[in-house]
């Protein structure tokens, strides 16, 4: 069953190669990530540029290129979030190794 629905989406992923814009959803499933971290991203302003052709949100592909490029050499706000996130998980692991350790 697991299979089934792994080559579904592996099928998906591949149609979603060709087109110029995507949805949301195929924004996510492309880029292995949830809704809500979509929009979480969004929030915080470091997400793709968006535009909306009636009421539909898309990402286009440049936008997509762009945003990851933004995500791998993160400036600006994007470097504040990105050295907080560090932070907290130097912090997490280290409490959980000082707790594993008693």
């Amino acid at each position: 069953m697991q299979e089934a629905m792994d080559r579904k989406i592996d099928a998906l992923k591949m149609a979603l190669l060709e087109k110029s814009s995507y949805t949301i959803y195929e924004f996510c499933l492309r880029n292995s990530m949830s809704a809500t971290l979509f929009h979480k991203l969004m929030a915080q302003g470091l997400g793709p540029k968006t535009f909306r052709p009636g009421s539909k949100v898309l990402i286009t592909a440049e936008a997509e290129r762009e945003w990851k490029l933004a995500m791998q050499n993160p400036t600006g706000r994007a470097a504040e979030v990105a050295a907080r996130s560090a932070a907290m998980l130097k912090r997490k692991a280290t409490a959980a190794q000082q707790g594993g350790s008693r």
